[in-house]
């Protein structure tokens, strides 16, 4: 896989284009920078075959209504779908312009799951905490944690809608019970080395 990183939107979001190795297709997860802005990224004949949710928060999601627009299918966990709708669920409400979209997901992904992208795929694990529907994706050495794993041994904050610092506890320790080295693509700040967070953590 190739993640492009992308940052936008009002708090300076981290969207990433995941592309296969052969440049065939490509997902946009956490749309914040515009439909338009995205295609213009892909490689001739490259097809952009979905737009990802990490979860729901307003910020992870600022562009949305351009992908759906533009027939672009969402894919998100389904216990976050209510925010989509819900300005006070995804935090917005005290924006401006509060964000609320009268659409849904196009389809969910589950725990255990697996999106493809080309010849490879994106492995989905669920992770509440931050919020009910969190997810992860890996893929080979990398993996897309949302707001679920910061770099410098930090993680989301729970004190939001959905959000449960129990179940934040148990997610943290099944993201960090894997082997191996892998790049952490975080919601917000730096990218990460998976076994120096496990080791910061005191997980090894």
């Amino acid at each position: 896989m190739k993640v492009t990183v992308l940052s936008g939107g009002l708090l300076g979001t981290n969207s990433y284009l995941v592309s296969d190795a052969e440049r065939t297709e490509a997902v946009v997860v956490d749309p914040v920078c515009p439909y338009e802005e995205v295609l213009s990224l892909l490689q001739p004949g490259q097809r952009l075959t979905a737009a990802v949710l990490t979860h729901g928060h307003f910020d992870h999601i600022e562009a949305l209504a351009s992908y759906h627009g533009a027939g672009v299918p969402i894919l998100m966990h389904r216990a976050d779908e209510e925010m989509l709708s819900s300005p006070q669920k995804n935090g917005s409400l005290r924006l401006s312009e509060p964000l609320s979209f009268p659409f849904g997901a196009d389809g969910y992904l589950e725990d255990g799951g697996a999106l493809p992208v080309g010849k490879e795929a994106l492995c989905v694990m669920h992770t509440p905490g931050h919020t009910k529907g969190s997810i992860c994706l890996w893929s080979g050495g990398s993996v897309l944690s949302g707001d679920t794993v910061f770099a410098f041994g930090d993680y989301g904050r729970c004190d939001l809608y959905g959000g449960d610092e129990a179940q934040m506890k148990l997610s943290l320790d099944r993201f960090f019970a894997k082997e191996g080295e892998y790049i952490i693509y975080a919601g917000h700040g730096d990218c990460a080395s998976y076994i120096s967070e496990k080791t910061m953590r005191g997980y090894l």
